[in-house]
């Protein structure tokens, strides 16, 4: 394949259980030939992360981001150079979350099977089923990236997908990026009720979380539940040191689950962290005042409309969660209001209507 300029890739792995993905296959398309390699066996991964960085090499995907998840977290690597066919199928008039199978059979009228989605890929050997449904989720992505990328051209919008596909590579989260552990009591939806004690403490809960998660490798909900980190923050007393006994006292965990992590809880809360940026009230998502419900209103508005003319699906121009983001901004007082998701081409597109929403005197 050395010298191929696209190669479609895609991946099967498992992650009921864990919280990293385990990988169980993965699959590769140059055009003509299917290629499935088994990662159980493999312990040298140079001259596959070597391919996958090929100069002017393009990786093919669909929906790329668990794909690409695997790849950083197994491999330390990321495509240098990515197409995600469900991005572009979204820039020439499909839906935003359209599956792989539905554009095969909108652009090709190929109907593929779907009955081994939720297969046991780590087992072995793998059946015959498996082995075909893992080739057919390549086989036609070549084709599709041919055809979709003639159309993005001549739509005059290949530019705007270009930069959506390297901000994806981007944003591949870093699991093992600290700084961002610390900012995980963030994503707790009433963290902004607590006081600025109990969200201290949920700083440091969310981060106890985030690497029990990591060494036990267990989903974050296997360690603890959001809802309960929530109630202990705010059930601690405020004094220097909580003890076991607190924990027990608060009400919110099993024996079983006291037994094991209790110790471990009070011993990390005790610590002195010098997180980078500790907790921070404005950092907060919190309900949106009836001024900003109407503009969030107004702007759903706006995108749709601007969608229709465009012929593209509203999620792609921006999500209700970008919205929101933006207009929690302006209640902050926040200098820049551009969240990093609109702070690309979209910003051009949609400035004027969002400057006319928020300040509009009727909003």
């Amino acid at each position: 394949m050395n010298g191929c300029a696209r190669l479609a890739f895609d991946s099967e792995f498992i992650r009921t259980d864990t919280f990293f993905p385990k990988p169980g296959l993965y699959q590769l398309n140059d055009g003509i030939n299917t290629y499935l390699v088994d990662p159980l066996p493999i312990r040298d991964w140079e001259a596959f992360k070597q391919l996958l960085n090929q100069e002017g090499m393009v990786i093919i995907m669909h929906s790329c981001s668990e794909d690409l998840g695997l790849l950083q977290h197994s491999l330390d690597t990321l495509p240098a150079r990515l197409f995600d066919t469900q991005r572009a199928a979204s820039f020439v008039g499909y839906d935003y979350s359209l599956s792989y199978q539905a554009l095969v059979k909108a652009e090709l009228d190929i109907d593929l099977p779907k009955g081994e989605t939720r297969s046991d890929w780590l087992r072995r050997p793998l059946a015959d089923t498996q082995l075909e449904y893992a080739a057919l989720d390549v086989k036609y992505l070549v084709e599709l990236r041919n055809r979709l990328l003639d159309r993005l051209d001549s739509l005059g919008r290949l530019a705007w997908f270009e930069a959506d596909c390297q901000d994806m590579l981007h944003n591949v989260s870093d699991e093992w990026d600290r700084s961002s552990w610390e900012a995980a009591y963030r994503s707790f939806g009433a963290a902004w009720r607590l006081d600025d004690n109990a969200l201290g403490l949920l700083q440091k809960l969310a981060y106890w979380r985030e690497v029990m998660a990591r060494e036990r490798n267990k989903p974050r909900s296997w360690i603890a539940k959001d809802q309960e980190l929530l109630t202990l923050a705010s059930r601690l007393p405020c004094h220097d040191a909580v003890t076991r006994q607190d924990i027990e006292q608060a009400d919110v965990f099993s024996g079983r689950f006291l037994d094991r992590n209790a110790l471990s809880i009070a011993d990390f809360v005790n610590q002195e962290h010098e997180f980078q940026q500790p907790a921070r009230r404005d950092l907060l998502s919190s309900p949106l005042n009836n001024r900003a419900r109407k503009q969030l209103k107004a702007l759903q508005k706006m995108a749709r409309e601007l969608a229709e003319k465009l012929a593209i699906s509203p999620e792609l121009l921006a999500r209700k969660r970008l919205w929101i983001e933006l207009l929690e901004n302006i209640q902050r007082g926040n200098e820049e209001i551009w969240p990093q998701g609109l702070e690309n081409w979209r910003r051009e597109l949609l400035e004027d209507g969002v400057m006319k929403i928020i300040t509009s005197a009727e909003s």
